[in-house]
């Protein structure tokens, strides 16, 4: 039984690739393909420095030192953005170097936002240098910052989805390959399909019983120790057609690039300790589920989920290989003992 998830993770996720052929030609598509080309991650070119970063951890995400423009600072590797930013106070603080890349916008799961963008000369990332690398000038000062220093950006997938990443929060570092440096087969890992609509990572997982479509958002955190899967009304109602019983669990509040907004939050019924999320191997227990509306980036016509930190953290260890569109996952370890609620 537990080999046939996968397989029908893997086919999900592959009508959900074809889904995001068919939306190539939208308009959310283009703006995708647009600021792609407008960031200069393609003009990358090989440097000697190391593949591997050290992670800053906090509330389960993660976080690397950069050097952008002469001045170095704290950006959120961030699997859940398709465009990267930098904090335009941090700019002019810092004196770093930038020409002026016009006006842009950004959206998010809390709404949108107009930006300016910077383009900064070179950006030193992994074994490779990207030229000409086009960062949002936004705000982060309402995002909460590690202890370590301030969060002064984002890393978003215009520039990590050009590597296979290997994230692993047990040894807190990140190691960046490029193509042709790229470990194939992770020893114990199994590897499932990984498709990329609008440039976010985005795989097969079954949640009590119901498979889904899942983004994985390594930008996502909240607070606490319960896992939150986001997901949209589509979601809620393929749970609800499947007759897994859900029950209002008060509200949460979350920050994002479009500001701060308040979404209602569902779980088992009492008594039940939570959802179970399988992952391919991967399994996180007491799941939560945080709705979203038709405002957010989730407020999609069929049914979506996205896993931030919360749910990511638990599974300890994971690689994502845009080359050959795969996400291997480790095991975890099972519970001891009968499980209780809904599976």
């Amino acid at each position: 039984m537990a080999r046939r998830r996968p397989r029908a993770a893997h086919g999900l996720v592959l009508a959900l690739a074809a889904l995001a052929g068919a939306l190539a030609s939208g308009p959310a598509a283009g703006r995708a393909r647009a600021q792609d080309r407008a960031s200069g991650a393609a003009d990358a070119v090989a440097r000697p420095d190391s593949a591997v970063y050290p992670l800053v951890v906090f509330r389960g995400a993660p976080y690397v030192e950069l050097e952008l423009g002469g001045a170095r600072g704290l950006f959120l590797f961030d699997t859940g953005a398709n465009t990267s930013g930098v904090d335009g106070a941090w700019l002019a603080r810092t004196g770093a170097r930038y020409r002026d890349g016009g006006a842009g916008s950004l959206g998010g799961t809390t709404g949108g936002l107009r930006t300016g963008r910077a383009v900064f000369e070179r950006l030193p990332l992994g074994r490779a240098t990207f030229r000409d690398a086009t960062f949002h000038v936004q705000s982060f000062a309402h995002f909460a910052s590690p202890p370590a220093g301030p969060q002064v950006g984002l890393l978003g997938t215009d520039f990590i989805g050009r590597y296979q990443v290997t994230l692993d929060w047990v040894a807190e570092e990140v190691t960046l390959r490029l193509a042709h440096e790229r470990a194939r087969a992770p020893a114990g890992a199994t590897a499932l399909a990984l498709a990329h609509p609008l440039g976010l990572p985005t795989v097969g997982v079954r949640l009590a019983g119901v498979d889904l479509p899942c983004r994985l958002d390594t930008g996502a955190t909240t607070l606490g120790v319960t896992p939150q899967l986001d997901v949209n009304e589509a979601a809620v109602a393929a749970l609800r057609a499947a007759g897994v019983p859900l029950e209002p669990a008060g509200t949460v509040r979350l920050a994002g690039v479009g500001g701060a907004v308040s979404r209602r939050v569902l779980r088992a019924p009492g008594g039940h300790p939570g959802l179970v999320l399988d992952v391919g191997p991967g399994r996180v227990e007491g799941v939560r589920l945080v709705v979203h509306g038709a405002d957010s980036t989730l407020g999609v016509p069929y049914p979506l989920a996205l896993a931030g930190c919360s749910v990511l953290r638990p599974l300890h260890r994971l690689v994502l290989d845009p080359f050959d569109h795969l996400l291997w996952v480790w095991p975890t370890p099972r519970r001891k003992g009968p499980r209780r609620g809904p599976v």
